[in-house]
């Protein structure tokens, strides 16, 4: 890198964990040494230092500080080497710091032009800003993709007549005012799988028969469309500014269009998805992707709490009064017991059931957790 005749090695860190940092890239001359390194707090002070403050650090005289850590030993060993180190801060749009941005002068042979000049230190500080946004980005797109498997999962496992759904993420194209689709997900009755990321990008010109996904993005509304033999129902998932970042196709067969419940049940799942991505742009991830994983679930579940709260003893009541109560009802009841009294013997009769469905049995059912460890209440 190369400004005002000054020769500049650049490495990008990102935290590992509190007290590693991890190093992704750098500029060709540094990177034998950097790329793929961890180094801990008590070795690399300056750069947490940054972290620790969420400001830059400025060393003007590498030689001169005695604590800045040398990837390469002929670097620290040698006079010869010396110069300017500037750590930026890389801060998300969530105002944390994720990791570090560092430049510094050492393979400048000028030893009268190694350090920075004050444009140059506010330069570099934008650039780790905007690496900040575009991590975040990123970031938030492969968690939108994790979320998403849980509610395609979800889809197809309580809506029988949907046959295949896809995911697809908005993405720029070349062409100002236009985008282009690339596919992530695709689910069907072999479940859901990743799509491959190298041939499943496409624009409105190349595909005229997907033109309602396109349509879905520009107008950022749910769109229905006949396509190849099947009918589609595209919709959009918006960002906090209200434009579509990504789109889901629900694909049905020409006679066995959805029916009410399992429209219902669709339009649910999207609202929660919906709902989920909104929660990790906001907020992101503190778990990582295992949480990710689980959190549309878990708002799904939240929503099917808040139907138990309202269930009292008239339930009840209905239950204790049957002598021989549907098939369904027993399996629900039968499902219950197992999973609020595990350590218990259940036979399958209703006779033998019916004497567990008292309110204790509500109490159990509105305080369970699925997510608690133990698993069994």
């Amino acid at each position: 890198m190369f400004g005002d005749s000054k020769r500049a090695g650049v490495a990008v860190a990102l935290l590992s964990d509190l007290d590693h940092l991890q190093f992704k890239t750098s500029s060709n001359e540094c990177k034998d040494w950097v790329v793929g390194r961890k180094i801990s707090r008590q070795k690399a002070q300056v750069s947490f230092q940054a972290v620790d403050t969420a400001h830059p650090v400025h060393v003007p005289d590498i030689r001169r500080h005695g604590a800045v850590f040398f990837f390469c030993t002929e670097h620290m060993s040698s006079d010869e080497y010396n110069g300017s180190l500037l750590v930026a801060p890389i801060i998300n749009t969530h105002q944390k710091v994720i990791g570090t941005f560092s430049v510094d002068t050492l393979t400048d042979d000028d030893n009268m032009n190694i350090d920075f000049r004050r444009h140059e230190l506010h330069f570099y500080q934008g650039v780790g800003t905007c690496l900040g946004e575009v991590l975040t980005w990123i970031d938030v797109r492969q968690q939108l993709v994790h979320v998403s498997r849980s509610a395609l999962s979800w889809i197809h496992l309580r809506c029988s007549q949907v046959s295949m759904s896809d995911v697809y993420l908005v993405e720029p194209s070349e062409v100002q005012g236009k985008c282009a689709l690339r596919k992530v997900l695709s689910a069907g009755p072999e479940g859901v799988k990743r799509a491959k990321i190298d041939d499943n990008s496409f624009k409105i010109d190349d595909n005229l028969f997907r033109e309602y996904l396109f349509r879905c993005v520009e107008h950022s509304e749910c769109t229905s469309a006949y396509a190849y033999g099947w009918h589609h129902i595209a919709h959009p998932l918006r960002d906090h500014t209200g434009c579509a970042v990504a789109v889901i196709d629900i694909s049905t067969p020409p006679d066995h269009p959805l029916g009410a419940r399992q429209a219902s049940e669709v339009a649910r799942a999207l609202k929660m998805l919906t709902v989920a991505f909104h929660r990790l742009s906001a907020t992101g991830s503190e778990d990582g992707v295992q949480s990710v994983d689980i959190l549309f679930i878990q708002l799904m579940l939240a929503e099917l709490k808040e139907c138990v709260i309202r269930l009292d003893n008239r339930l009840l009541a209905e239950l204790r009064s049957y002598s021989d109560p549907p098939q369904l009802v027993q399996k629900v009841v039968h499902a219950l017991l197992h999973i609020l009294y595990p350590h218990v013997q259940h036979s399958g009769e209703w006779k033998d059931s019916k004497q567990y469905v008292t309110s204790e049995l509500l109490k159990k059912l509105k305080n369970y957790n699925p997510f608690d460890e133990p698993n069994h209440p």
